[in-house]
């Protein structure tokens, strides 16, 4: 079941920050009492909007999460991937995921949605899913620690 979650769950997904920032093989921290506060406050003001899949257990297998605004270009809706992360167990439900929150996003009236991926997760496959899927390849990132 796939279903957006609010804000009183965010410390149980918080649990997930810590294994995906393990396998992005992040070296910066990631501290789950900032990460509550900071989406409840962008929950709050309907700015993100947070999307999981849960086993028949309840347990999450997997989230997707939206940031979504206006284009300071044009004023029109966007949305922008903030994380998306499912477990390795379950990793078949991770495109069910983005088409649950592509749908959202439409029904929100969003007219374009930007989604990224990790250098060091999967590249390759998730390049090709994205161009699949519809997307167009429009921009690198760069990072740097200061």
């Amino acid at each position: 079941m796939i279903r957006e979650i609010t804000a009183g769950e965010l410390p149980a997904l918080a649990k997930l920050g810590f294994e995906f920032f393990r396998e992005a093989r992040f070296t910066e921290e990631f501290v789950p009492e900032i990460f509550v506060q900071s989406y409840t406050s962008c929950m709050e003001a309907g700015c993100a909007k947070i999307f999981c899949s849960f086993t028949d257990l309840g347990e999450i297998q997997g989230t997707i999460g939206l940031v979504i605004g206006p284009d300071p270009n044009n004023g029109r809706l966007y949305a922008q991937e903030a994380f998306w992360f499912v477990k390795k167990e379950h990793r078949g439900c991770g495109v069910r995921l983005l088409k649950y929150a592509e749908d959202y996003a439409k029904s929100a009236g969003v007219y374009r949605m930007m989604m990224a991926h990790l250098t060091s997760l999967a590249p390759t496959t998730l390049k090709s899913l994205y161009l699949r899927l519809g997307y167009l390849e429009s921009e690198t990132y760069y990072r740097k620690t200061l």
